[in-house]
């Protein structure tokens, strides 16, 4: 094969060699030689041994300060140094400002310790052109910062820093049209043979940047130690050169284009110890594009990399796509991409290219997050697809790709590749190839003969896009009864609804029945209600049973009993108001219903009510003071109490000291009470937990005055039918060292947040957490019905994630968010994976209020609407599983408060808004409609039966108007109130029982009672309970967990629904 370069160079440095050794003017060139290890016959890489003279800038006249251009200065270095027979031209301590710098043999650029050499950004400076390659074709354009042509013996060496001034270049990253037509010109006469002289595109708007460093058709280069900040193009581009090695450089640049190493129609060059953070590819072997590189017919061959890291960026091996003299003999071994990448190993051409592609090897890399393993990809065009035509086509030809002991953290794929059906691709090998998590696929064949798959494997499968990806054949669920409710409309009517589910067919209709007799024959097209006109009263009591083809099933019947005298639109449950107290400082409090949850504690498929009860002295951590003990009581809905809990004084009250989670965590049938306890903790049987005496409360005066700072913390379960203790130990995360949360008044170290999660897939565990503000620790257990088994235990002080510190909500959600049927946790601007370690964390910082579900059925996953106190990053939208951001609206004050729901039918998805979104937003993070003064930012209800979402604020539901921009009031609810102060938040909200809607739960005005509001509309849609939606029926446990949020389904829910959902098809 020919190589016209190569052997004239050969012949060009023996003649001379020969020449100047017998004149003994100059001494022969001495040399030493590296031995390269590789699966294939690689001659030793020749490194010269540069003369030991020095030529320092400095006495050429440069000055420094980076301020005088010194680019004729360096020349008349590098000209003498050069005309003595070589040596080092040295670049002292200091900045130099500078054009271009051009090498001649036997010249090494020395780059001293603290010496940064800066170019200049201005093209002018870079003229005349000089013969150089853009993107494979050959041409005469601006000169490289630093260029080397023709040379033999070339060096850039020392720890100093190559730095461009990137103003202009940055400018010219964007591709206008008179920059593509000047691409197109370029590609027109290359593949028309226009010789090279000719193809002049230094001029005008052609905007075709320099490579900082572009060796052409050199011999024996070194590039070693240096640093390189920055690139206008290519970084490092080595063209037909014949041997060298690159090691020990510290590669930053991360502009378009900016690939680390691109060797191209070179051959015999070692790559080694090197650290890459790049725009674009790290180390990209090439040979030529097109009919340019059959003119020169010179393959790129006998490569290795060897222990090089690759910190950011595309691709840490890639294999084009200007291949076209063809590729042969790479070797990359022991490399790392530790964060993440697109690629590992990218091999890619196109119709166009011809070449080949043989013996590429990659074996031992360890790697982060990635796309694709490794990849081959035969139709890679990018923008040429339509900007250029086919002058002729060439498939590639691709023979013999080996992987071999490859790990990664996450990918989409293992391997991805995709032949060319005209010349299939054949002989890849993968052998030992491991990824911890995989996302999209595993493989994918096509047009590829014989691979050969080895232990190729993954830890688990999970997918972003389809998530929520829960198996429901292994998840254990709580078994929901039929759940029917009656309520009184008016004197004359009574509503009653029930639940349709999962486990019903879809032509289930039901029967209705009043005392035993039947009234009504509701059939599978209409929604699970039924208006009675119902006068009496007397106690009524209402009974459901499903109908499959005109016969009752006995598939879980229900019934519920209609209390005489019931109350219009409401069920009242009454309380057994705690007596009231006063504190050690002589305070008198008196007790308010504050938070609830539901559990069915009995095992009847029905809910029980878990009430706390706050004293009304009850503080914010920021705040000073005793306060009374914390109480828990469960209900039935008839106010029968079945048991009290009293939290003790050790446990101080306030929205942020005790997160309750009901759950049947042991999948008994009966749901248990996770929360953190203390000594003094009297359990619902009247058995105190710890020491009865001990005081933990700071007498302070009145400086920390009541404030726990010391004594036992402990985690307890407590059984949903008694209220007894059945296991207590000590809570994790524990307090240790107060300062280490942020404060030494417990301010910071008593934020806490728990939630309950499938972290399995299977099993619902508790996940207990502490700290937001600064240090974040989750430490996650599992309950088998004897015993509290620690999971595992996440802590930002791990130096890998220091990231997460500071991170947190007020609030968390649940789902599994990247497709592996596994639960994570988003905690406020981070995310924690089920296996407890850290997912993403967008360093956006603490807030108040945060929403989590599928934005749009044409969303790929779930998505997060979140809100931020740091007073710069506002309000954002990011996908749920990556933390990338889908669109932000910046603001430099606390945003407070967020909301998320499907109000408007007329733009696709759920809208947002917050204190400072200015306005309500769509998906796309377009304004809809700027003026929100009307819109309430606290809680939102499914209320009156259609398939927009309502707002909830204290006693009020509203309704938006989209005709007329503004929510108006849809229902209010007289007699009673909300909680938690300007979050004016219910008891609880949520589909507690009847159909898909859902109910909300208030306290009375003089806290004697509950009232649980039940929709009398009418609805014709009939919907699976969202209860059997793991993220739905998680949100009303967490509902609880301090600044309290909406439920939010898993799923998307509004207008743009279609087809079967949820056992519902729409009408086309």
């Amino acid at each position: 094969m020919k190589k016209p370069c190569f052997k004239s160079l050969v012949g060009i440095a023996a003649i001379a060699a020969i020449a100047l050794g017998l004149s003994g003017a100059i001494p022969a060139p001495k040399y030493k030689t590296v031995t390269v290890n590789a699966p294939f016959a690689m001659e030793p890489i020749k490194e010269f041994i540069f003369p030991n003279r020095d030529f320092s800038i400095a006495n050429y006249g440069a000055v420094k300060g980076g301020k005088t251009i010194n680019t004729k200065a360096i020349a008349k270095a590098i000209k003498a140094c050069n005309k003595a027979g070589g040596g080092r031209v040295v670049i002292p301590a200091g900045e130099w400002l500078t054009g271009p710098v051009h090498l001649m043999s036997n010249v090494n650029l020395y780059l001293s310790d603290g010496a940064i050499l800066r170019f200049t950004d201005n093209p002018e400076d870079y003229l005349p052109a000089v013969m150089t390659s853009w993107e494979g074709m050959e041409c005469y354009n601006y000169s490289p910062l630093v260029y080397a042509f023709d040379c033999e013996n070339v060096a850039i060496t020392g720890t100093g820093t190559l730095q461009p001034i990137m103003d202009t270049w940055r400018k010219w990253f964007k591709r206008p049209k008179p920059h593509m037509d000047a691409l197109a010109e370029l590609y027109t006469m290359a593949s028309t043979d226009v010789p090279v002289e000719k193809r002049q595109m230094a001029k005008g708007e052609n905007n075709l940047r320099p490579h900082l460093i572009h060796f052409n058709r050199c011999k024996n280069v070194l590039l070693d130690q240096f640093k390189i900040r920055e690139s206008p193009f290519w970084t490092i581009h080595l063209y037909m050169c014949d041997g060298g090695i690159v090691r020990n450089l510290d590669v930053y640049a991360h502009g378009h284009n900016n690939d680390g190493v691109d060797l191209e129609m070179s051959r015999n060059f070692l790559i080694e110890d090197c650290k890459f953070d790049q725009g674009d590819d790290a180390v990209v072997i090439k040979a030529g594009r097109n009919q340019d590189a059959w003119r020169l017919d010179t393959p790129c061959e006998n490569i290795v990399i060897r222990n090089c890291d690759i910190i950011k960026g595309h691709t840490l091996l890639g294999i084009g796509s200007e291949m076209s003299g063809g590729i042969r003999n790479v070797y990359m071994h022991d490399c790392a991409a530790p964060d993440s990448v697109f690629r590992l190993f990218f091999a890619k051409t196109n119709h166009r290219r011809g070449g080949f592609i043989e013996n590429i090897h990659m074996e031992n890399v360890k790697a982060g997050k990635m796309q694709r393993v490794l990849e081959i990809d035969t139709d890679v065009l990018y923008q040429w697809r339509d900007l250029v035509p086919t002058y002729e086509e060439r498939i590639t030809r691709i023979d013999g790709l080996y992987m071999t002991n490859v790990t990664c953290e996450r990918t989409e794929a293992i391997y991805d590749l995709k032949g060319d059906a005209k010349l299939p691709a054949k002989n890849v090998v993968i052998k030992n190839v491991h990824a911890d998590e995989v996302t999209k696929f595993i493989k994918n064949v096509h047009n590829v003969e014989n691979v050969t798959e080895e232990n190729v494997t993954y830890g688990r499968f999970r997918n972003a896009a389809n998530a929520p990806a829960y198996d429901y054949s292994k998840l254990q669920k709580e078994k929901l009864g039929r759940g029917v409710v009656a309520i009184r409309e008016n004197p004359a009517e009574v509503a009653v609804s029930w639940r349709y589910l999962s486990s019903d067919p879809e032509n289930t209709a039901f029967n209705l029945y009043r005392d035993g007799k039947k009234i009504a024959e509701v059939p599978a097209t209409t929604g699970t209600f039924y208006r009675d006109a119902y006068k009496g009263k007397k106690a009524a009591t209402y009974t459901v049973k499903p109908v499959v083809n005109g016969v009752e099933t006995g598939h879980i019947e229900g019934n519920y009993t209609l209390p005489t005298k019931a109350p219009i639109g409401y069920i009242h449950i009454p309380l057994d108001r705690p007596a009231d107290g006063v504190t050690p400082s002589g305070q008198a409090f008196t007790y308010i219903p504050n938070d609830a949850s539901i559990g069915d504690v009995d095992g009847d498929g029905e809910y029980e009510i878990i009430l706390k009860w706050d004293p009304s002295n009850a503080h914010d951590n920021a705040h000073d003071g005793y306060t009374g003990n914390v109480l828990f009581d469960c209900y039935r809905l008839t106010g029968e109490r079945l048991w009290r809990i009293d939290m003790g004084h050790n446990v101080r009250a306030g929205a942020h000291y005790t997160q309750f989670m009901v759950y049947d965590f042991d999948s008994d049938g009966c749901a248990e009470i996770i929360m953190k306890t203390s000594d003094g903790t009297i359990d619902g049987q009247g058995k105190v937990i710890g020491d009865a005496a001990a005081d933990y409360r700071e007498p302070g005066t009145p400086a920390n005055q009541g404030r726990i700072l010391k004594g036992n913390e402990y985690l307890t379960v407590f059984n949903g039918r008694t209220g007894a203790a059945m296991q207590t130990i000590d809570y994790v995360p524990a307090r240790g060292n107060l300062a280490d949360w942020g404060d030494n008044r417990a301010n910071r170290s008593d934020r806490f947040l728990a939630a309950v999660a499938y972290l399995d897939g299977i099993h619902p565990s508790v996940v207990m957490c502490r700290g937001y503000y600064t240090r974040t620790v989750l430490a996650a257990f599992d309950w088998n019905g004897k015993e509290l088994k620690q999971r595992w235990i996440f802590d930002s002080n791990t130096p890998e994630y220091k990231a997460y510190a500071g991170q947190g909500n007020h609030n968390l959600r649940v789902a599994d968010v990247d497709g592996d049927g596994c639960d994570e946790i988003i905690y406020g601007s981070c995310a924690i994976d089920n296996n407890g370690k850290g997912l993403y964390s967008t360093g956006m910082g603490h807030g108040d209020a945060m929403h989590l579900t599928k934005f749009s059925p044409d969303m790929p996953g779930l998505q997060v609407w979140d809100c931020h106190e740091n007073k710069r990053d506002g309000s954002s939208f990011r996908d749920a599983a990556t933390g990338k951001v889908l669109f932000q609206v910046k603001s430099g004050i606390d945003v407070g408060r967020c909301m998320a729901a499907d109000i408007d039918p007329t733009t696709p998805g759920v809208e947002m808004w917050s204190w400072e979104s200015k306005g309500l937003r769509n998906i796309k993070g377009e304004v809809v409609n700027p003026d929100i003064k009307t819109f309430s930012v606290n809680m939102a209800v499914w209320w009156d039966g259609d398939l927009l979402r309502e707002l909830l604020n204290k006693n009020v539901v509203s309704k938006y108007d989209w005709e007329a921009g503004v929510c108006k009031p849809l229902v209010t609810f007289e007699g009673v109130v909300s909680n938690n102060g300007t979050k004016a938040t219910p008891c609880l909200q949520g589909d507690i029982l009847g159909d898909w809607r859902e109910e909300v739960l208030l306290r009375t005005e003089d806290n004697t009672a509950l009232r649980l509001y039940v929709s009398p509309i009418a609805t014709d849609y009939r919907f699976h309970t969202f209860l059997e939606d793991p993220v739905y029926r998680i949100s009303i446990a967490t509902q609880n967990v301090a600044y309290n949020q909406p439920t939010q389904p898993g799923f998307y829910f509004g207008p743009d629904l279609k087809g079967i959902f949820r056992g519902y098809e729409f009408k086309k």
